[in-house]
């Protein structure tokens, strides 16, 4: 919601009339939420290290890889070259298509009551995979959408 805000009032030009205490708090936390996030995924992969044998499934494993780092770059890059859209967020579908699986789907699965030792496999593994791949994706994206 935040953010519908936030940009309606760029849009309207209204963020010249927003006070400078303000701006100046929102800027703080920006500023503090990489380090926060670091923290929190850090605190919430530390019981699963301490077991690295139940890291490492080998149906999670594959099955993720293949969504993740063949189906879903498959798509997103069927759509970086047929929308019609600026080249710049082109560059942006193909270089998201490229990634593995984000570490914030732990956190996510953990507090909504989910799988998150799942969620850890799937994100090792891609991660591991997508060390490979990603340099692959990356230039036959390059190749195919421009």
């Amino acid at each position: 919601m935040s953010l519908v805000v936030a940009v309606g009032a760029n849009l309207l030009g209204l963020s010249e009339y927003v006070p400078a205490l303000f701006k100046d708090v929102v800027h703080l936390c920006a500023a503090c939420a990489v380090p926060l996030a670091l923290l929190l995924i850090g605190a919430t992969l530390y019981e699963y290290v301490l077991r690295p044998a139940s890291l490492f499934d080998v149906r999670v494993g594959v099955g993720s890889c293949a969504v993740r780092l063949l189906l879903l770059p498959v798509f997103m890059l069927l759509l970086a070259r047929y929308l019609p859209c600026p080249v710049d967020l082109k560059r942006v579908i193909l270089v998201q298509a490229a990634m593995p699986a984000g570490v914030l789907s732990l956190v996510i699965a953990k507090h909504y009551g989910g799988q998150p030792l799942t969620a850890v496999r799937v994100v090792i593994a891609t991660t591991l995979v997508g060390l490979g791949v990603i340099p692959l994706w990356l230039k036959a994206g390059l190749l195919w959408v421009f």
